[in-house]
């Protein structure tokens, strides 16, 4: 029996995970995927956003303020890269001015203190490279950029190090509310049959909350998905910071920004669909961003395109995220779209403590508070990549040439529960270059059969039926009887 379960392994639900492994609790993680950072958390715009778009007196804006305080501490904490470098909104007629007065008056009411709006020449010293025509921009120097997916695996780590017990391939179909011996608590069922107990449940499903909810006897929400759209370009990026157009109902709208591995993505686009699965890209897609960011940026180099892709984000009926406890010992983490990953921190903190202050949990003696990242050979200095080498000889064999990522990064990964070449991805870079695994992707199959000690015809992308390999062909070992 746990204390508590949580139901999806995004940014979300792993946040939560590492606060309440601070207290002396059994925690579980139940994941529906193979990995963390699989779904919302691993395709979005990584944007720590000020706080100026959320509608005054919501939890989106509350949670956005909120959030982006903690992420210096956070961040620090666990060894995740940040970059703060701001944000700029950008305005190219007298209409969207005002349109920008009204948000630089909502950020004012949901609490940033450092929010103003600039002239054309101040916007092009700190963005040279956009269009002419930028008649004023909306500046917050309190945005950033971050990889959402290293977050999460980050926070996964931590909450594991401290506890926290994780079932992944784990997906929810049914949830049982028993009553026994004067005690209460929730069988927790997967498709495949598996049972979790668990006297509370955390739902942070993402695009599934509201069904994993009515599964607990709360139809309170619905939750639609809306597919936002990716091109991404390889370094160096013409921007220096996220810079986007005047929202719209839609949301934030198309941007150009830079990540913070230097190379730099337009998008996403905004469309509502009915299939919660589907992460196509589109041609009608591609054309909306593309003629978007046009806007922002005539001269993008397309020439430097490296890979497209798309995510969903879940948006509530209520136009608010759904926090709190709903059933008895039910709680919701749901409809957390944007500025969701922004929120998380301070969403885990909020939801953290009503379970505690509910149950009485009694936080722990002790306890890990930091983790260390892989090491970046990459980035490391030319003396501590020969003490690295003299250590570990794979150091000096480098696997992935665009990223300069190394064997023994990969073997890391690997030890740290990656088990597919997109969970590879996700704590290396490894793939992610210009060639997107084109030159690397054999070695990176080797490394991990070995490791994981089986065959490379059963290694996934990304888990589920995603073979990489599909069969042998004729070689050195080819019986020519057969």
């Amino acid at each position: 029996m746990y204390d508590i379960a949580i139901i999806g392994a995004g940014v979300i639900g792993c946040s939560i995970a590492k606060e309440l492994t601070e207290y002396d609790i059994k925690l579980a993680v139940l994941e529906r995927n193979i990995d963390v950072a699989m779904a919302a958390t691993g395709a979005n715009s990584g944007i720590l956003h000020a706080g100026h778009d959320c509608e005054t007196g919501t939890l989106m804006a509350r949670f956005n303020v909120e959030g982006n305080l903690m992420f210096d501490k956070i961040c620090q904490d666990l060894d995740v890269p940040y970059n703060r470098c701001g944000s700029l909104v950008l305005a190219f007629s007298q209409e969207e001015i005002n349109k920008l007065e009204i948000l630089k008056t909502r950020g004012v009411n949901n609490g940033l203190k450092d929010i103003k709006i600039i002239k054309k020449d101040k916007i092009y010293k700190l963005e040279p490279n956009i269009n002419q025509g930028v008649m004023a921009a909306l500046w917050t120097p309190t945005a950033g950029i971050i990889n959402p997916y290293e977050l999460n695996v980050a926070l996964m780590e931590i909450s594991k190090a401290n506890g926290a017990e994780y079932y992944f391939e784990f997906c929810v179909d049914d949830i049982k509310t028993i009553h026994s011996d004067k005690k209460r608590y929730f069988e927790i069922y997967s498709s495949k049959g598996d049972k979790i107990k668990a006297r509370s449940v955390i739902n942070c499903a993402g695009v599934y909350a509201d069904k994993i909810a009515s599964l607990a006897g709360d139809n309170s929400f619905s939750i639609s998905a809306r597919r936002g759209e990716y091109i991404i370009f390889d370094r160096p990026s013409p921007v220096n910071r996220p810079v986007f157009q005047v929202p719209t109902k839609m949301g934030k709208g198309v941007l150009v920004s830079p990540t913070v591995d230097g190379n730099f993505f337009i998008g996403p686009s905004a469309q509502d669909i009915q299939d919660k699965s589907d992460k196509s890209v589109t041609l009608e897609g591609m054309r909306t961003i593309k003629a978007a960011a046009t806007k922002t940026m005539k001269d993008l180099p397309y020439n430097r395109q490296i890979s497209i892709f798309s995510g969903l984000r879940a948006i509530p009926s209520a136009q608010d995220f759904v926090i709190g406890e709903s059933v008895n010992n039910f709680y919701n983490a749901a409809g957390i779209c944007s500025p969701g990953l922004t929120g998380a921190p301070a969403i885990a903190r909020y939801i953290c403590q009503h379970i505690i202050q509910k149950f009485g949990f009694i936080k722990k003696k002790s306890f890990i508070t930091k983790r260390k990242r892989i090491i970046n050979f990459k980035s490391a200095p030319n003396s501590q990549k020969i003490e690295l080498i003299k250590k570990d000889i794979r150091y000096s064999n480098v696997v992935c040439r665009c990223e300069v990522i190394t064997e023994a990064e990969i073997v890391e990964a690997i030890k740290r529960g990656a088990t597919t070449v997109d969970g590879i991805k996700r704590r290396t870079r490894a793939t992610m270059g210009r060639c997107q695994g084109s030159f690397c992707m054999p070695k990176i199959l080797e490394i991990m059969s070995k490791e994981l000690n089986i065959e490379m015809k059963d290694i996934t992308k990304f888990g589920g039926d995603s073979y990489i390999i599909a069969g042998d062909i004729r070689g050195e070992n080819y019986d020519k009887k057969s």
